[in-house]
């Protein structure tokens, strides 16, 4: 099959509506047995292993998750060898069952509220808790290997700050401590990202965040906030004239809200990137009741990759074969990805993305026509060659 060339180099190609299904995914995770022959038949475990000792080709034991290797007189000890079906594999660390692991990743693709995903699972909240916090682990470890910048020939970027505390009704009662998330967003493709900077929203935190997500040459437009329009003198110092941007050759015009939402004469307004605040991040936040405010980096980070690395509608099922194909022409994407890992001096190409679901309208996990809430793949993270021990949470420990 001829690759097929992706709108985005940061979005897969997706086509095939059938193979991750919601409904296939729940038939093949009944049980432990049918679940672990549909894994190796779609690559997130397995499908071959070697004897460390003799050699040769282990038998699978489908209902023990197993590994076996009988010949006993080729082995040093004269016994036989076993090995976990799930060694390798992103579910190494997993102390439930394989089926109820799928099952919970196919409910943190779906966005499904903890007592939710803990009904669809047949598991208890602190696992979910601990499944959810090992997902967005992920997101943020693909978004450190990854390089993301926003901006085009000819392109707008706005920028903007906004607040996140927690507002107190006419000024009474407690006082909450204040923290900002910063970002911008491109016009022409609705691109963005957002970086929690607390209270420190100064020249030396916020310059180095648009020196990281913003290309150089490209146009930008602000309020005037004192760390991008500044006065010293008789000289104005903006985002062009900046010693720490000099390099980036950004241009800058700023509009003044409190004389105007959109500057007269420039044009220039922030109305983009305000409107992705409350639309985007501040209505996420308040469909889940709130978030832990330590973990607020997580969750953004998997907001953010969900938005760059899915467009906003696509339907339910998606393509690994697809994605197998179009991912090797694209070297630089493999690289910042991390995808392949070395095995014998060969490389494997994409076993982690098996699958995507899209917004859903309604839910209904037993039909064909059943979407879900955004796209979003069912395992780009379930490499069967995934060293878990790189992600800051492991199943089994605490995560909120």
């Amino acid at each position: 099959m001829a690759a097929v060339q992706s709108p985005s180099p940061y979005q897969y190609h997706l086509s095939d509506k059938t193979l991750f299904a919601v409904t296939k995914v729940m038939e093949m995770t009944c049980d432990e047995e049918t679940c672990a022959r549909w894994c190796m038949e779609v690559e997130l475990i397995d499908k071959i292993k070697l004897c460390p000792q003799c050699n040769g080709p282990m038998k699978p034991s489908l209902k023990r998750l197993r590994w076996r290797c009988y010949r006993r007189t080729n082995h040093k000890e004269g016994k036989e060898v076993t090995r976990s079906m799930l060694s390798s594999s992103f579910f190494s660390e997993a102390k439930v069952g394989l089926h109820r692991a799928v099952r919970l990743l196919l409910a943190w693709c779906m966005q499904l509220p903890h007592d939710q995903a803990g009904k669809l699972a047949d598991v208890c909240a602190r696992t979910v808790h601990t499944w959810y916090a090992f997902c967005r682990s992920t997101c943020s470890k693909e978004l450190l290997k990854a390089e993301f910048k926003i901006g085009g020939d000819g392109h707008i970027v706005e920028i903007d700050e906004t607040s996140l505390a927690k507002k107190r009704k006419y000024n009474r009662g407690k006082h909450y401590q204040e923290f900002w998330l910063f970002g911008g967003v491109e016009r022409v493709t609705g691109r963005w990202f957002g970086r929690v900077v607390y209270d420190k929203r100064t020249k030396d935190t916020l310059l180095p965040i648009i020196k990281q997500f913003i290309k150089p040459r490209i146009k930008i437009m602000s309020d005037m906030f004192a760390t991008y329009v500044s006065e010293c003198g008789n000289k104005l110092h903006t985002l062009e004239t900046n010693r720490m941007l000099l390099n980036m050759e950004y241009t800058h015009s700023w509009v003044n809200h409190s004389l105007n939402f959109v500057d007269p004469i420039t044009g220039t307004h922030t109305n983009t990137i305000e409107g992705l605040w409350e639309t985007r991040i501040k209505r996420h936040i308040k469909s889940m009741r709130g978030m832990t405010k330590k973990r607020l980096d997580e969750y953004l980070d998997e907001y953010m990759w969900r938005s760059w690395f899915f467009p906003p509608k696509l339907m339910c099922g998606q393509a690994f074969q697809d994605l197998h194909d179009w991912v090797p022409d694209h070297t630089d994407l493999k690289q910042s990805l991390g995808l392949l890992k070395g095995i014998n001096g060969y490389a494997v190409s994409i076993i982690a993305l098996t699958g995507l679901f899209t917004c859903r309208q309604q839910m209904d996990l037993h039909s064909e026509a059943a979407t879900i809430r955004e796209a979003m793949t069912f395992s780009l993270f379930l490499s069967r060659r995934l060293d878990p021990g790189h992600h800051g949470v492991q199943p089994g420990e605490r995560g909120d």
